[in-house]
C-alpha cells in the first residue's frame, strides 16, 4: 500500500465494519496515521497491524515523516 511518497490507492473506499492494513512495499519506514489511528513505523515489507471502521464517514489519512512531500489520502467508510 506504501511505495515512494505515495499511498496506492491514495483514495479508498470501504464499507461500515471492514478493515484496513496497509503492506509497506518501500525501501524505507511508513506511518499509516489518521485522526484515530496511528500504525507507528511499519518497516519494509511489513503489514501494519489492522485497523477495523465501524462509522461511516470521510477520513485523512497521512503518512506523518512523508506528509510535506505529499504521502496522504481520504478514506471513506460507507
Amino acid at each position: 500500500m506504501t511505495a515512494g511518497y505515495r499511498f496506492s490507492p491514495m483514495d479508498l473506499t470501504i464499507a461500515v465494519g471492514d478493515a484496513v492494513r496497509a503492506h509497506n512495499v518501500d525501501n524505507m519506514a511508513h506511518t499509516f496515521t489518521g485522526p484515530s489511528w496511528d500504525s507507528g513505523d511499519v518497516e519494509p515489507g511489513q503489514y501494519s497491524r489492522v485497523f477495523r471502521f465501524n462509522t461511516a464517514g470521510t477520513f485523512h489519512f497521512v503518512c506523518t515523516p512523508h506528509e510535506g512531500l505529499g504521502m496522504t489520502g481520504t478514506l471513506t467508510v460507507q
